[in-house]
This record gives C-alpha cells, sequence and structure tokens, in this order.
C-alpha cells in the first residue's frame, strides 16, 4: 500500500485516490518541465544573442571586404578547436588523414614514400614524355597542423590547371609535426625526401632542369631552408640544381616579432593567423610546448646585447622595408628588452637558417624566387625582408603583395573566400618556371 495513504482506508477506495494523486504529480511535474524548458530556451536564446553580438564586434581591417565572412569564420574555429581537441584519437586520425580521392580522368594520383618520407604524386594521365617539370609542394599549418592529405584538393587543383598549358609532375611532400616533433624534425622530413626525388629524376621522369619547390606559411618557411641547404651544403652538390622558388606569406624569422606587420595586425583575432597564435606555434616548434609564447609575444626572446650588436638585427632590419609599410600604427621596437637567459636556450634554434631563413648571411647564388605576402599578414614583412635581402645579392626576386589580403588568402583582391587558393598569376609564374 501506498506510504501516502492513510491507514484506516479501505482497500477499495485505493486506486481513485492513486488515480487522483498521479493526476496532482503528472500536473506537477508537466508544469515543472515546462517551466524549465522555457527557461533553457531562454538561456540558449541569451547565450546565442551575447555570442552573436561579441563576434560581430570583432575588429576586421576596415580594408578588407565582407568583413563578416571572417567574424563568422572565427568564430567557426573557436568553437572547433577545442571539440576537436576532445576527439577521440581514431576520430581525429580520420580528420587528419582524410581519403584520397581523384574525380579527375585526366591525372593519376598515388601516394607513396621518398626514402620513407610521406607523398603524393599527381602525374598526367596519357603523356609519353619522360622528362616532365615537376613542382614540389610542402603544405603550411604553423609546423603543427596540416598533412598532405588535407591539402590535397587544393594540389589536386593545382595539378590539373597546370596540366591544362603543360603537362606537369606535381609532389605533395609530408613532414612530421609538433609538438611531439620539434625543429629540426620537419625541415629534416622534406630534405630527406626531396634529396631522394632529386636523385631519382629519371625513373621518376622528372626534368632535372625545371624542378621548383614552393609552399605556404610554415611550407614556405621549409621551401626557403631546403632551397637554401641544397644550394649551399657541400653534401648535395652533386644534386640537379632547383629551378625556382615560390614563396607563399611565408613565415622566416623569430629574432623580431615587432616588425610593422606584427605591431598593425597581430592584435585582429579575425585574420587567421594574430601575434598570440604564431608564438605558440613558434613555442611548439622551438621547445615541443607553449612555454616560451607569452615571452615571445613580448619579443623579450633576444637578449639586449644581441638587438644592439649589428651581427644579426641586420638581417632583419627595419629599415629595408619601404616606408609605405610604416605609415600606421609602428614605432620602432624597444631594443633593449629582453632575457640573456632565455636567449642562450634557444639562440642555436633562432638564429640557424633551416628554422629562420632570413639569418643566413650569404644568399647570393639561390635560385630565382617568387614570393608573395598579405598586406594585413602579421607574416608580411619577413616577406619583404626576404626580397630585399635576395635582391641585394643579385638572385632574382620578385615580391608581390596582397593590398586587401590576408594570411592564408592569396586569392584576387575583390574575393572574400577563405579557402587556399593559388592565385592565377602564381599559376602563370608556374608556367614560366617549368617551361
Amino acid at each position: 500500500m501506498p506510504a501516502c495513504l492513510p491507514a484506516c482506508l479501505p482497500i477499495s477506495h485505493c486506486f481513485p485516490v492513486i488515480k487522483h494523486k498521479c493526476r496532482v504529480l503528472k500536473t506537477g511535474i508537466y508544469t515543472t518541465t515546462h517551466s524549465m524548458k522555457k527557461q533553457i530556451l531562454l538561456f540558449v536564446v541569451g547565450l546565442f544573442s551575447a555570442v552573436v553580438a561579441y563576434y560581430a564586434t570583432l575588429s576586421v581591417p576596415e580594408a578588407i571586404p565582407n568583413p563578416n565572412v571572417l567574424r563568422g569564420f572565427t568564430a567557426f574555429l573557436d568553437i572547433m578547436a577545442p571539440v576537436y581537441a576532445h576527439l577521440p584519437t581514431s576520430i581525429r586520425y580520420f580528420i587528419d588523414r582524410p581519403p584520397i580521392t581523384n574525380n579527375n580522368p585526366d591525372l593519376n594520383v598515388t601516394e607513396t614514400t621518398l626514402d620513407g618520407i610521406p607523398a603524393i604524386f599527381y602525374r598526367p594521365v596519357g603523356v609519353d614524355d619522360k622528362s616532365l617539370p615537376a613542382v614540389i609542394y610542402l603544405h603550411g599549418g604553423g609546423w603543427m597542423y596540416g598533412s598532405i592529405y588535407q591539402f590535397h584538393p587544393m594540389v589536386a587543383n593545382v595539378a590539373v590547371s597546370l596540366n591544362r598549358s603543360r603537362p606537369t609532375l606535381v609532389i605533395s611532400v609530408g613532414y612530421r609535426l609538433a609538438p611531439k616533433h620539434k625543429f629540426p624534425a620537419a625541415i629534416n622530413d622534406v630534405t630527406r625526401g626531396i634529396v631522394w626525388l632529386l636523385g631519382h629524376t629519371v625513373e621518376l621522369g622528372i626534368d632535372k632542369h625545371r624542378i621548383v619547390v614552393m609552399g605556404d606559411s610554415a611550407g614556405g618557411n621549409l621551401a626557403a631552408a631546403v632551397t637554401q641547404r641544397l644550394t649551399f651544403d657541400v653534401q648535395y652538390k652533386d644534386l640537379p640544381k632547383l629551378r625556382a622558388q615560390i614563396l607563399m606569406y611565408p613565415v622566416l624569422q623569430v629574432f623580431d616579432l615587432k616588425t610593422p606587420s606584427y605591431q598593425q595586425n597581430g592584435r585582429y583575432r579575425t585574420l587567421l593567423l594574430s601575434s598570440v597564435l604564431m608564438a605558440k606555434m613558434f613555442s611548439n616548434y622551438i621547445v615541443g610546448n607553449e612555454t616560451l609564447a607569452p615571452i615571445l609575444i613580448n619579443n623579450e626572446h633576444i637578449a639586449p646585447y644581441v638587438r644592439t650588436s649589428t651581427s644579426y638585427s641586420k638581417f632583419v632590419s627595419h629599415d629595408l622595408i619601404p616606408e609605405e609599410f610604416k605609415k600606421e600604427n609602428y614605432a620602432p621596437p624597444d631594443i633593449n628588452l629582453g632575457y640573456d637567459h632565455v636567449y642562450n636556450e634557444i639562440k642555436d634554434t633562432v638564429l640557424n637558417p633551416d628554422f629562420a631563413p632570413l639569418m643566413r648571411p650569404i644568399l647570393e647564388g639561390l635560385p630565382e624566387a617568387y614570393i608573395t605576402t598579405c598586406q594585413f599578414d602579421i607574416l608580411r614583412d619577413d616577406g619583404i625582408l626576404y626580397a630585399k635581402r635576395l635582391e641585394k645579392q643579385n638572385v632574382k626576386t620578385t615580391l608581390r603583395n596582397y593590398k586587401t589580403g590576408y594570411h592564408g588568402q592569396p586569392i584576387p583582391e575583390n574575393s572574400s573566400f577563405l579557402v587556399l587558393h593559388l592565385i592565377d598569376d602564381i599559376l602563370k609564374v608556374l608556367e614560366e618556371f617549368t617551361k
């Protein structure tokens, strides 16, 4: 008998009472549940409104068209980043390594390895030429993200576009990522794969006189570094020489993180690459964790006695940067800031041209360079500095700055697409380099 019923109540009367009591309970539960749903709905709507209001007010440089696209993409990244970080390893594996698909009958796509380094070959179908020009692509991602599999759609499009005018073999070369694999793992992997490729040009059907290396962002860093290695290291003197290097908004130094472009663009969260994010990537690549990031953000990782000396500071001198890039939101950085002990711990890395190609004193002898930069990219001045130094040392160089571009978006200036594309003029340059 239910405890809520009087003990003297006849059993025949229990069911009506139980029915009545349950009706009351049900009504109460319904009222409470309805109220809770309403409160939850109001909370969700309020939270959503607050999030929309926050992202709607994020700063975007006035010159960039369709700023709300950037704001929306920033919100998407902020939401997906923690979700991705907490995904099981098995699921993340399939995200990091999506299946390779090929819907183009004129392109033969093959996964392979180059002396143990993962690579994907994009070879034109039905071409009897046994001496094709070759383009080696190195993907970006701050040495921490990306893969040849994630970049497959873009690289495949490049291969298809090139083959319309001239049959070309495109090779996407992978490398290990930080923080698990810190410097020099990435540059060593890239070098190993490309050295093997250069040593097997005949078997691969490659014209050894028409090989171009290119990369974007951290891939641009690796492209510049491996080009230097292949040009200047005696152990590679008998290998075929690269025809050219194409560096798309490359990261080329960590010596000075207060260049005009860092000062002007580093505070924007909406430009895909902020000073904070770049500092975290540098730290993970240098030491395998983010402990250096706060010091890097404040540009305090170089000892003052080194900054005041011209031995290294001349490689990144702001005097090389045209005045048009220093008109707004720029002040010469304080060269008296910095910690000697931090510098002593990392100097062998930050001064190493394999890590920072801008720090190599002698550049003469390098192959022709085509460098793209974006006006609203913190790395803009890295590309400008490298172009100016290459020119001064008699290396044929073309610099193209996109006046409404930002990191990861080197596309026509009237466009607002965020997905990485090679612009038409880069394809034209590739065609010129692979004649």
